[in-house]
């Protein structure tokens, strides 16, 4: 009994012999901001000067005074001549006020897409956003404030920015599959823009199951009308081409631009029977000789004998409403002219109607519209070639 005693006693006075243990486990590093006087007692009884920049252990942080442990020896300095680590509610703070400009972004990511402004999305908005969002979860991690700050930092910047990403991002991928397809389209390769135009809507599939499941915010009505319009007019080239489609492709060939302009919305025809036609192309003076080519092949340098992706085309050759007041001095006949071998002639009567045709074009790679002796204000309209 009498040794259990004595083994208590020791222990104890091993630990009241180990403070400076006990404190050590509150020390942290700080450095002078500039030379400072270090004192025995607060103020008192001058030890030396520590230069700036030096490092110092904090043993006891004071409002005024801070006692220090510099070189194996205590003594206080003055706390304003310290830099001290920020504390876990300091570091939130600062935080904080990230997160607030984070979340100021946040509201413009939303805006451009309530707006249904893809483009800038696709361009600048997204990547720069989705940097920003980035930045900030890292500047978490590595200031790391604690974990019940971390936690409402996530909550309050983090995720309402991941979640405004993750509401669009399907779209925004679909979007610039859309775009490749619509390059593909242009350079007459059909087959492979379909393939893309089908992944395209996959991603749009899988972005309409994502809000769903997660509860997102349906996609905004003008945001879904522009993707849904892209979409349609893509997916109509799979099956035809107006002249037009092909002209601002670069697929149509003037033969003499002087004698030709362009049939558009913008600038119609009213042909003999009074109907505003918005295709095709019109004689903009009398030519003894005119033609146009439009191209139905894949691009090469060869414009002959490539793989030609249209089957047939149908056309209308008309006379505009101004010639019913002076009637055509003799027919105009018109040929329509393939590489290979399509040969097919319209005549259209000066009282005629306009005169709707359909041709077999699977074998031409290109097609020329001939004309001889042909008065102005005569046109082809509604030119369109079916795959």
């Amino acid at each position: 009994m009498k040794r259990l005693i004595t083994s208590s006693l020791a222990a104890t006075i091993l630990m009241a012999s180990l403070p400076a243990q006990v404190e050590a486990r509150e020390i942290v590093r700080s450095t002078t901001k500039k030379a400072t006087i270090m004192y025995k007692h607060a103020g008192k009884v001058e030890l030396r000067t520590i230069e700036a920049g030096e490092i110092v252990l904090i043993r006891k942080r004071g409002k005024v005074w801070t006692k220090i442990e510099y070189r194996n020896k205590f003594g206080y300095v003055a706390t304003k001549d310290l830099t001290f680590p920020q504390t876990n509610k300091e570091k939130e703070q600062k935080l904080a006020k990230q997160g607030e400009a984070l979340k100021k972004q946040t509201a413009v990511y939303n805006r451009v897409v309530e707006k249904g402004d893809i483009s800038r999305l696709i361009g600048q908005e997204d990547l720069k956003y989705r940097l920003a969002l980035a930045q900030f979860e890292g500047q978490i991690k590595t200031v790391n404030p604690g974990k019940a700050a971390t936690k409402q930092l996530t909550t309050a910047y983090v995720n309402p920015g991941k979640r405004a990403m993750k509401r669009v991002q399907h779209e925004l991928t679909a979007w610039q599959m859309l775009e490749t397809a619509e390059a593909q389209v242009r350079a007459l390769e059909y087959d492979e823009a379909e393939a893309t135009y089908k992944r395209a809507q996959a991603e749009l599939k899988a972005g309409k199951a994502l809000r769903k499941k997660m509860n997102y915010p349906a996609l905004p009505k003008k945001f879904q009308k522009k993707i849904d319009k892209r979409a349609a007019v893509i997916k109509k080239r799979f099956t035809s081409s107006t002249f037009n489609d092909l002209l601002a492709e670069g697929h149509v060939h003037w033969m003499s631009e002087i004698q030709f302009e362009s049939i558009t919305t913008a600038s119609p025809y009213i042909d003999s029977n009074d109907n505003k036609q918005t295709t095709g192309f019109v004689l903009q003076q009398d030519a003894k000789r005119a033609a146009v080519m439009v191209s139905l092949h894949l691009p090469d340098n060869n414009v002959f004998n490539k793989h030609v992706v249209f089957k047939k085309m149908r056309y209308t050759l008309s006379r505009s409403q101004a010639m019913n007041d002076s009637l055509l001095e003799a027919p105009v006949t018109m040929t329509l002219r393939g590489d290979k071998q399509l040969r097919e002639t319209t005549t259209i009567e000066p009282l005629n109607e306009p005169i709707e045709k359909e041709a077999v074009v699977a074998d031409d790679s290109a097609i020329f519209l001939e004309f001889e002796n042909v008065p102005k204000g005569m046109a082809v309209t509604n030119i369109v070639f079916y795959r």
